[in-house]
């Protein structure tokens, strides 16, 4: 029997970052630490509140909260400690599995009222042609600006050090090249020491050329990964710059990154889907109660 009972209010959330709404009927699972189903049934959103969800003490209140919709991709959280008498808030977005880009607040035109930084490390005419002609890739710069721009380093944000995106390796769904401002890498360096950021041990490993890499931990998922090649460098803008490659995966976990998104990956001839970075970073964010992870598109 329970030694107590928890509260959960699952909020869901479209692929514009707004309260679900429609008919749309979506399943939540929550299991228990156990792997006993504690309750498995269609909900209608925004909100949905269980009340009586069973604690024992134990490593049976570590639930596993899956939701799922037809026709859409399926979210969820791992692990998460319900305590007894507590309410828990979660929010989770449910994304169409065949979803489009819109990336009206992403043209050009509109970054200068929105984005202003940005008109000063892109190039108009291929990040125009990038836009029309490759839009997982173009999602994919779009959620790594976004990344670099909420992610504190120094006396700022990781965005400050970069100086021009590199358009000879230009971007891909799951990563950017960039010049960046040769002191980028002590800061990280020193951000690694304060935790915020972890050393990836052989960075060749998975970036061919790489001298260094770092990845951010304030996430349970799809945290920022900075990776040196320092190999590279050039003067812009009058400055000595290093080349830096960033991208973001689904895990925080090496082993888990590695077999279950690298190896994947790289048999099926897959990228890492910028959908699913777009909707793990919103809810990690959401979650650590930092800033929404809002890159200038929706999925609809």
């Amino acid at each position: 029997m329970p030694r107590s009972t928890a509260s959960l209010m699952v909020n869901l959330f479209d692929g514009a970052r707004q309260p679900l709404a429609g008919p749309q009927r979506v399943l939540i699972r929550l299991i228990n630490g156990s792997g006993r189903i504690v309750s498995a049934r269609y909900h209608h959103g925004p909100s949905v509140y269980f009340n009586g969800v069973p604690c024992h003490g134990d490593f049976r209140d570590n639930y596993r909260i899956v939701v799922t919709a037809p026709g859409c991709l399926s979210t969820g959280i791992p692990s998460i400690r319900l305590e007894p008498g507590r309410l828990t808030t979660l929010d989770f977005m449910v994304l169409p599995r065949n979803g489009s880009f819109q990336f009206r607040a992403a043209m050009w035109d509109r970054l200068a009222a929105t984005r202003v930084r940005w008109l000063e490390l892109l190039d108009r005419r291929p990040y125009e042609e990038l836009l029309e002609q490759q839009p997982a890739a173009f999602a994919g710069l779009l959620n790594l600006m976004t990344a670099l721009e909420q992610t504190p380093l120094g006396a700022g944000k990781a965005l400050d050090y970069i100086v021009e995106v590199a358009w000879d390796r230009p971007p891909a769904p799951d990563r950017i090249f960039a010049w960046a401002r040769t002191d980028l890498l002590a800061e990280v360096t020193r951000a690694a020491q304060t935790g915020l950021f972890t050393p990836e041990l052989l960075p060749a490993v998975f970036h061919p050329g790489a001298t260094a890499s770092f990845k951010e931990t304030r996430l349970e998922a799809a945290n920022l990964q900075l990776t040196f090649h320092e190999g590279r460098r050039q003067v812009k803008r009058g400055l000595n710059c290093v080349m830096v490659e960033a991208d973001m995966d689904y895990f925080p976990d090496v082993a888990a990154h590695a077999l279950l998104e690298v190896l994947p990956n790289t048999l099926l001839g897959r990228k890492t889907d910028p959908k699913v970075i777009y909707m793990l970073r919103w809810m990690a964010t959401r979650r650590q109660g930092l800033p929404e992870f809002d890159p200038p598109y929706v999925i609809a």
